[in-house]
């Protein structure tokens, strides 16, 4: 590989701990899911590059094909559950903006 390198026909791999693109800290683009539980969340964008999201909930043992969308039937039974899968989803996925960022090693 070095030989590679020198002769130009390889490019040398970033240096070690660079980061070259960072992420805003407020962006969580694309579809996610948190499962907590028998029940898992998604969060899908309404569009690409959307900044509004639809969100659907399933229970996993009663609806393994995720088939039957929880939130479109009892929201105010549920509304504890989602508001919490909800904000630890989001809790997540900065965490994973900040570790793209470089500040889990810092």
């Amino acid at each position: 590989l070095r030989q590679e390198q020198l002769a130009g026909n390889q490019q040398p791999a970033a240096a070690e701990g660079q980061i070259g693109h960072f992420h805003a800290a407020d962006s969580l683009p694309g579809h996610s899911a948190w499962i907590e539980g028998d029940y898992k969340l998604h969060r899908i964008p309404v569009k690409k590059n959307a900044t509004q999201f639809n969100y659907e909930l399933y229970h996993l043992v009663n609806d393994p094909k995720e088939s039957n969308n929880l939130l479109n039937e009892d929201k105010s039974r549920l509304a504890k559950r989602f508001g919490r899968m909800k904000a630890d989803l989001v809790t997540w996925q900065q965490s994973v903006i900040n570790s793209l960022n470089g500040r889990d090693y810092r």
